[in-house]
């Protein structure tokens, strides 16, 4: 959901009358807990018409075993005696009372609390729900009866069971209504830029039914009081998990406040404290990284996902999981198998061969917002007989002998030593049984190409969609690319490779395998950064053919957090979804996740070595696939690359420190002490003043101050001023400050507190 600021409610609307609305949305708050509300219509039982049509009738419960639990509708108030099952069950006329003698056949209903008599809930399990209804008091008495079974187990149903014995149209509602408000917690905004943001938070408890949720936001913090807010946004009913929304068209360098607020029948309830972030600056310039992530369900060949827009789509690229989707008894290599690209500035274009069967593909897109790296793409395909393909990073795809005419494409040029490539493929129908033919490699071999290979060929054609990440001089710490190739390893004994050491704490390995055999466990590989020096890679139990693997480790540098882990499904051929729990919560709006697979088997009827990977939470990554069938062995990777950060073209002073406190000094002696001017924004500072003020400024003064105005130029820059203190009497001179004026747009003048005693 996008929203824009003229899109939304102002303050009159929805605050005011909130209470209004929410029960005109869930009626009059009812006592809570779960109900079963049993409806019917009436019939008459014939026969003699002595009394017609007036008549009694009862509703009870009764447990499996056949005993009474309690009597939840009686209408009739001295006949009921006639009623001789119900009579017989409970005969001592206690509870239940609904209504005098009907004199109508017509439709009623009653309602169970789900306990029995001594006001206890009974157990789950299931329960019969009695009829029995007569219109005649004599021996030969006329009888509506009719018994209907109810399951009690906790999950609201409505089930209408037609009509039996002369009781019609009956409907069992089983519903639970809330005793306690929802819970609902802010998040602090993502995403944020001199227009826009991302504002959310979770709801950590629904109460007992999903609560419709509200975002109220504005330029100021109104707290708890809904008719003081700017704007409100409903975001509709939410179960527990996380919401957000994201807001366009804001003012630049301007702060806003936002809180949660979510409702159900029992009330509502708002987040324990107001949210607040500050829109950046109409100019200047960003460095950082941001990531967009989700699980989607692609149906048929071509699926377009709506993602926040990127600023740049050359300063962003995609990743794509292979699919999980799975139907039985059906070979679905060729519609599993997906090929992914970043389409434009807010889509991402997932496509494959067949139109058969659902997929879900786990996807990524990584941007950065400075300059650290500029991405380069393409698509194309392989022939029946290749398994190599040399792209021009330019993105045209010229084949041998084909002439060419127009314009030129522009030449890309690269230094491969600091750049990583990544393909994704699909694979065709004829390719069900030779899918690892559609499991592609890719590297940038020169400075104006990237190479695509598969390690085998002969069965079909591979669409294949590329990206080439070329990094910018120092904005990561490293970069190395490498290759292997084995028959075998495992676990215990996997194949390694010594790398340049890296910082395990902020590097990440990306890698993608082909293989020469089709299989299960032959085309399956997992990999780790097994230690600062050494990359390791294995198999489950595939022995057959060759794998060849191209990998890349990346060291993001200081400002990146890596966490990683195993997961061993050795013993467990049903597994479906791994909750991989990390060591240390992340921000997701820039954490990127990898993971590899392995499992055991051969075979070619579905490649249960894919899955997805989502975060459910700041920490907890979710790795899941939809067949089960193979063991197998997860390796996982989560990197926090370095924050998002906004570098306004405009001065920002900062004074370090930000106070001097002299030492002890004797009368007629003095102690010097400096400081300095730092200018740590994006343009130069003028500085114009450098006065003393405050009752004891005469104690102090500036040793050879520079001249007036100076200019203190941006990110680095730093001017030294040296104070002396001399004091005269034997007292303490804490009543100064030294200010400072320039042409900071937001702190005109900074003050130095200074202080000091003189001793005798």
């Amino acid at each position: 959901m996008v929203m824009k600021r003229c899109d939304l409610a102002r303050k009159p609307t929805i605050s005011a009358v909130l209470c209004l609305i929410l029960s005109c949305l869930y009626g009059t708050p009812a006592s809570g807990g779960w109900q079963l509300a049993v409806t019917f219509t009436t019939t008459s039982p014939g026969g003699d018409l002595r009394f017609e049509p007036q008549h009694v009738h009862a509703v009870w419960v009764e447990n499996a075993t056949g005993a009474f639990v309690k009597t939840i509708g009686r209408w009739g108030v001295v006949e009921h005696r006639h009623l001789t099952q119900w009579a017989a069950a409970d005969g001592t006329g206690l509870d239940g009372w609904t209504g005098a003698t009907p004199k109508a056949y017509q439709q009623h209903t009653a309602t169970w609390d789900l306990k029995g008599r001594n006001g206890v809930e009974v157990p789950d399990g299931i329960y019969y729900l009695r009829f029995e209804l007569t219109n005649h008091n004599a021996v030969q008495n006329q009888f509506r009866r009719a018994t209907v079974v109810f399951l009690k187990d906790g999950v609201p149903k409505s089930q209408f069971l037609g009509s039996q014995g002369g009781y019609l149209n009956i409907t069992l509602d089983y519903t639970f209504t809330p005793t306690v408000p929802p819970e609902v917690t802010g998040k602090p905004a993502a995403y944020i830029t001199s227009s826009s943001a991302r504002l959310g938070g979770q709801v950590t408890r629904t109460g007992g039914e999903d609560p419709i949720v509200y975002l109220y936001w504005g330029e100021d913090d109104a707290a708890t009081n809904p008719q003081r807010w700017d704007h409100v946004i409903d975001l509709g009913r939410r179960a527990v998990g996380p919401v957000h929304v994201d807001l366009r068209d804001l003012d630049a360098s301007t702060e806003y406040y936002y809180r949660l607020y979510a409702a159900n029948p029992a009330g509502g309830q708002w987040a324990d404290r107001t949210e607040s972030f500050q829109t950046h600056g109409a100019i200047g310039y960003y460095t950082g990284y941001r990531v967009q992530s989700g699980r989607v369900k692609v149906v048929g060949t071509r699926f377009d996902v709506e993602i926040l827009p990127v600023h740049d789509t050359r300063r962003a690229f995609a990743l794509f999981s292979y699919g999980t989707g799975w139907q039985p008894d059906a070979e679905n290599a060729n519609v599993v198998m997906a090929r992914g690209s970043l389409l434009d500035r807010d889509t991402i274009r997932i496509e494959r061969t067949s139109h058969a069967n659902a997929t879900w593909i786990s996807w990524q897109v990584i941007e950065c917002l400075g300059q650290e790296f500029q991405a380069y793409r393409g698509s194309g395909s392989f022939g029946n007989d290749q398994v190599i393909v040399e792209a021009p990073l330019n993105g045209s795809q010229v084949k041998a002998g084909q002439r060419t005419t127009g314009p030129a494409v522009p030449e890309v040029r690269v230094d491969p030593a600091r750049c990583l490539a990544y393909v994704t493929a699909d694979s065709s129908a004829a390719s069900r049984t030779y899918y690892h033919e559609a499991l592609l490699t890719a590297y940038v071999n020169s400075n104006t190409t990237v190479r695509i290979e598969r390690a085998a060929a002969g069965h079909s054609a591979v669409n294949y969609n590329w990206v080439v990440v070329e990094f910018a001089p120092g904005a990561v710490a490293g970069i190395q690319r490498g290759s292997l190739s084995f028959t075998g390893p495992t676990h215990a004994a996997p194949a390694s490779r010594k790398i340049a050491p890296v910082n395990r704490d902020t590097s990440i390995l990306l890698y993608q395998a082909r293989s020469t055999i089709n299989g299960l466990a032959y085309s399956a590989v997992a990999g780790r950064l097994a230690s600062n020096s050494t990359v390791e890679f294995y198999q489950y139990t595939g022995t057959s053919g060759t794998r060849y693997v191209e990998y890349h480790v990346v060291d993001f540098g200081p400002s990146a957090s890596a966490q990683r882990g195993r997961v061993d499904f050795s013993d467990d051929v049903g597994w479906f979804r791994a909750d991989c729990h990390l060591a240390r919560a992340v921000d997701i709006t820039r954490t990127i996740v990898l993971h590899g697979q392995t499992c055991n088997g051969t075979g070619d009827f579905y490649p249960r070595s894919f899955s997805t990977a989502e975060f459910t939470s700041d920490d907890n990554l979710r790795i899941e696939r939809q067949c089960p069938g193979q063991q197998s062995h997860i390796e996982w990777q989560a990197l926090e690359l370095p924050p998002a950060t906004f570098f306004a073209l405009e001065p920002n002073i900062q004074l370090v420190p930000a106070s001097l406190a002299f030492p002890a000094t004797k009368i007629g002696s003095y102690s010097d002490l400096t400081f300095e001017i730092h200018n740590i924004g994006g343009a130069d500072l003028h500085v114009d003043s450098l006065e003393l003020v405050g009752l004891h400024k005469s104690a102090y003064r500036l040793v050879s101050p520079p001249a007036l105005p100076f200019t203190v130029p941006p990110l680095t820059g730093r001017r030294r001023v040296t104070v002396r203190f001399t004091p005269t009497v034997s007292q303490s001179y804490d009543y100064a400050r030294l200010a400072v004026g320039s042409d900071d747009p937001d702190k005109p003048v900074v003050e130095l507190a200074l202080s000091g005693t003189g001793l005798p």
